[in-house]
């Protein structure tokens, strides 16, 4: 086999589509991270209570910056769902879209349609964990050291990989302790 110059071989007159397939492979694995986020708040209101503690706990486990802001409207109570199960976040007594980027569907609500989520006692629970998670990751000392006193009554199994690699990068000894 021959090589091309970008990186592709001639195979007796065939091109070898493997290295094409890889660039594409890899270019769509490094957009699925943003479409994910993107659709936390989707999948969370479209969930079933079930569903929605799975998600509760993957995320404590996975935290990431850009989950907290969700996690602090549904521990205000201010996520809500229109009759499409799409994601609103209430703000200044306006909802607006939680996924801005989703496409407008042609029955689009008017702002006051959504209904808020009702959220038992254990996904209450599960929130605060969650966000707990979350904050271990924030740059001020207080945030994290109230996020690892909230873990101490809360953690769930799942979260220790996470607890384990957090107390090792600390740099707060009060903090770590």
């Amino acid at each position: 086999p021959e090589s091309r110059a970008d990186g592709a071989t001639l195979n007796q007159g065939h091109i070898d589509m493997p290295s094409y397939f890889y660039r594409f492979i890899l270019a769509i694995s490094l957009l699925l991270p943003l479409a994910a986020q993107a659709s936390d708040a989707s999948d969370f209101v479209a969930a079933s209570s079930a569903q929605q503690a799975e998600l509760l706990e993957a995320w404590a486990a996975k935290p990431t910056a850009e989950r907290v802001e969700l996690l602090e409207a549904l521990r205000d109570g201010r996520v809500a769902a229109d009759s499409s199960k799409r994601a609103w976040i209430e703000n200044n007594d306006q909802y607006v879209p939680a996924d801005a980027q989703a496409p407008a569907a042609a029955d689009a609500p008017t702002p006051d349609e959504p209904r808020k989520l009702r959220l038992n006692n254990r996904l209450r629970g599960l929130i605060e964990t969650a966000l707990a998670s979350h904050q271990l990751l924030a740059a001020d000392t207080q945030l994290r050291m109230a996020a690892a006193l909230q873990l101490q009554k809360s953690a769930r199994p799942a979260q220790l990989e996470l607890l384990t690699e957090r107390v090792a990068s600390e740099t707060d000894s009060s903090v770590k302790r």
